[in-house]
């Protein structure tokens, strides 16, 4: 996501001219209710967090790179020192289990939004002291004879202490520990009024501390009680980034099973998520004893989930692995498939196979990161491409499909000759394409992660470009009015430095809203992009499907004495 160039567009004769007013529609309907259909509640304990920053953040993600510049060498000790710190802070899915048991008996056991603070603050505090403590360091002392770091964990301190006091510390005596404030009361500054970049990052990853069901709560807060349906994705990459922290996949399934099935609030039903080299690995007696496509079929039939997750920017095409050669894919993966019956390629397409002809029989919807970003090797988010879909599904029609991310428009905004960008050669236009190719199956792309969503300068144009791109797909395909979801991508929007301004009452989706009134959606179609199409998707919005999610969630609320009733606000 480019946030400093803002290029012009030049579609070349394309498609037909576009050009939507950007005056306010008096007589647009606001948003009454939607669906998040792209979203997480993960905890520290669900992700390989250092693998990830590792292989993905360090190496991929220019806002990292701007902070690298603008604090040096200081930020990437920072932001790997804080993601292996984190691990351990948050409860595991089991013990949340009991707890929300606990709750269901005693809602006066649930933390209150003072007590979720005051913990908070105290594990910043604890985080400041660990990093003031000079005994972590040890064994940190480089070739000659420097203590090269040393002196760095001391030096972010310093940096906390410009950004909590403005007042108090400037360059000079920041760095005097003579003058510091206790732990206590710097993190309790930061905590509560640190706007600059540590204070935002610390409040963001603290999150990731707390209980899943209690991350919902700041969802339903994000979009101001207008939420109807909640879909969180659990997600599975750490064989691709190199993490063997157990992230407990059965166990994370499981506690969204629990939540699934809580009374009160709005509906929460999650993606599962599958990955294929997880999948290859167990065949090959090189993972645990559960199959991965196992714990895919128990989510499904007995956990209430609603769909699959899968990441192919990881590292592999959603079909066409094989005959390509294992240079193609990690070498730490590829060599465990030296010697086996099947190289790596072909291993995946037979894992990916047996997926999908799970997905067609029962109906089960399957959401993909489809954003040319998060590769866990440079190169492998092209792997994300709409387009590399097509022989999925070719091979397995009737399949619901949603193609995350929607309406980023990179090719467009981070083209290096604007004169030349075309929206024919964005992702966007690919997937819309896609659609039309393929009318025996649905599929959906989601607006995830919009950060032009919380642009509010009026002379920024960003978002009256994308509204436009929207506006030409719009009349190029009319029929994605009944294709494209809301989604946030809620948690990982909020680390974004514009968040905060869009984070309660649903003002993320009335600008978000606002972008599509821009771009000449209907009422009707607006309606469907927050809500309706969420039905479609999900195969929720006929009463008498058979076979597919309507019949399974009805025989879900049937067990956990639950009222389904809600499904038939989605029918046409």
């Amino acid at each position: 996501m480019d946030r400093r160039n803002f290029l012009k567009f030049s579609a070349a004769g394309a498609v037909a001219p576009y050009f939507p007013s950007f005056a306010p529609l008096a007589q647009a309907a606001p948003v009454a209710r939607l669906v998040d259909a792209h979203a997480h509640v993960f905890n520290a304990n669900d992700l390989p967090i250092v693998g990830f920053v590792e292989k993905v953040v360090v190496t991929g993600h220019a806002e990292f790179q701007n902070l690298v510049a603008k604090y040096g060498s200081s930020i990437d000790f920072f932001v790997r020192f804080l993601a292996d710190w984190i691990r351990g802070k948050a409860p595991l899915a089991t013990y949340e289990i009991a707890e929300i048991d606990r709750i269901a008996a005693d809602p006066s056991l649930k933390r209150s939004a003072g007590k979720i603070r005051t913990d908070e603050i105290a594990n910043l505090t604890q985080l400041i002291k660990d990093l003031m403590d000079q005994s972590l360091l040890k064994g940190r002392k480089k070739a000659g004879g420097k203590l090269f770091e040393y002196y760095v964990p001391l030096y972010v301190v310093a940096l906390m202490h410009e950004e909590a006091y403005p007042a108090l510390y400037e360059t000079e005596n920041a760095y005097d520990r003579d003058t510091w404030q206790t732990p206590a009361n710097l993190a309790k500054q930061l905590y509560d009024v640190g706007n600059g970049d540590f204070g935002r990052y610390l409040r963001w990853a603290l999150q990731l501390t707390r209980y899943r069901f209690e991350l919902l709560d700041v969802l339903t807060t994000i979009h101001g009680g207008k939420m109807k349906l909640a879909l969180p994705a659990i997600i599975d990459f750490s064989k691709w980034v190199g993490d063997s922290f157990d992230v407990k996949i059965v166990d994370q399934m499981r506690v969204m099973g629990k939540i699934a099935a809580m009374k009160g609030g709005p509906r929460t039903h999650f993606y599962m998520t599958f990955d294929p080299m997880r999948e290859a690995l167990h065949r090959l007696k090189a993972e645990g004893p559960l199959s991965p496509l196992d714990a895919v079929k128990e989510a499904v039939l007995k956990q209430g989930a609603i769909g699959i997750k899968m990441y192919p920017p990881m590292g592999f095409y959603p079909l066409g692995n094989t005959g390509k050669p294992n240079s193609a894919y990690p070498k730490a993966l590829a060599k465990i498939f030296v010697g086996a019956k099947k190289p790596v390629g072909a291993a995946l397409d037979e894992a990916l196979n047996d997926f999908y002809a799970f997905c067609k029989d029962k109906n089960v919807p399957i959401i993909a990161h489809a954003a040319e970003s998060n590769g866990a090797v440079p190169g492998y988010e092209k792997r994300a491409d709409p387009a590399l879909w097509a022989p999925v599904l070719k091979a397995y029609p009737g399949l619901h499909l949603n193609l995350a991310h929607f309406g980023h428009f990179d090719r467009y905004f981070k083209a290096k000759n604007p004169k030349a960008a075309k929206l024919t050669d964005t992702w966007e236009w690919n997937l819309a394409q896609l659609a039309k190719d393929h009318p025996e199956c649905k599929v959906f792309g989601d607006l995830g992660y919009t950060t032009f969503a919380l642009l509010k300068d009026p002379n920024n144009q960003k978002p009256k470009e994308t509204a436009r791109m929207l506006g030409e797909i719009r009349t190029a395909f009319p029929f994605m009015g009944q294709r494209i979801l809301f989604g946030s991508d809620w948690f990982m929007l909020g680390q974004e430095k514009l968040f905060a301004a869009s984070s309660t009452g649903g003002q993320l989706a009335a600008q978000m809203d606002e972008i599509l009134i821009k771009a000449g959606f209907t009422d009707t179609e607006r309606d469907g992009i927050m809500f309706k199409n969420a039905g479609a998707f999900l195969g929720i919005d006929k009463k008498d499907a058979k076979g597919g999610n309507r019949e399974r969630l009805t025989d879900f609320y049937k067990t956990h004495s639950l009222d389904a009733g809600w499904m038939k606000d989605f029918e046409a």
